[in-house]
């Protein structure tokens, strides 16, 4: 009588066992091959890769048009597939433009950020917006005790405000648009007084592709303001 050896429990077992460790050596193997490099924000090669002429089209169209704008440009995030060669590159540069006016004595003054990760495919093909999302995707803002933080809008998942801090959950999706609405706490109290904010952006760039890439990042601003105007 014939019998098939190769369909007995043992053997299943065994081809099982072989094809997760094919399946490991591949990850492994393709994980060796992607490098993630780092380019902090005021280093050389950041300002080098910011007037590079294949980025000047978007960036150039970021530059503040108002004096009460900053631009907080975040770090250079670049995942090499291979060799750390630039034409073999996925770039992300993330950044927040903040638009701060006075804040005055009676009234409200609107606060408005706009941020944006700028995702630029370095190969033949461009990498698709979509299959970008972000993981864990958080603003903070903290202001003089003197200023009072009300009536957020845009699209967002939850909040937690507390007076003159606030902290914003966002969704997954980007670009962001956030208005806070600012306000005197006591007119009374130190007139035309000049002002620091603090401001975080930090979550995770979460490619979407077979192996899920996820790269954390944080850029962070302080700015001055003036209050009760």
């Amino acid at each position: 009588m014939f019998i098939d050896n190769y369909t007995t429990p043992f053997y299943k077992r065994l081809l099982l066992g072989l094809l997760i460790l094919l399946s490991l050596i591949f990850i492994y193997n393709h994980n060796s091959n992607n490098h993630l490099r780092v380019i902090p924000v005021h280093s050389i090669q950041h300002e080098k890769l910011l007037s590079d002429q294949r980025l000047q089209h978007e960036i150039s169209s970021i530059i503040p048009k108002k004096q009460t704008q900053h631009l907080v440009w975040g770090n250079f995030y670049i995942q090499y597939e291979g060799s750390e060669n630039t034409d073999n590159a996925i770039i992300f540069l993330p950044y927040v433009l903040i638009d701060s006016p006075d804040v005055s004595t009676a009234g409200t003054s609107r606060w408005e950020f706009n941020s944006d990760i700028l995702c630029w495919d370095l190969r033949e093909y461009k990498i698709p917006i979509a299959a970008i999302t972000l993981n864990q995707s958080n603003f903070n803002l903290s202001v003089d005790h003197n200023t009072f933080l009300s009536s957020l809008s845009g699209i967002y998942d939850n909040y937690n405000l507390n007076n003159n801090s606030i902290n914003i959950k966002l969704h997954n999706k980007f670009p962001y648009f956030i208005s806070i609405g600012t306000s005197t706490l006591n007119s009374i109290y130190r007139p035309h007084q000049q002002c620091t904010a603090s401001f975080v952006w930090y979550g995770e760039i979460n490619q979407a592709n077979i192996f899920h890439t996820q790269i954390p990042f944080r850029l962070q601003i302080s700015f001055p303001y003036y209050n009760n105007m």
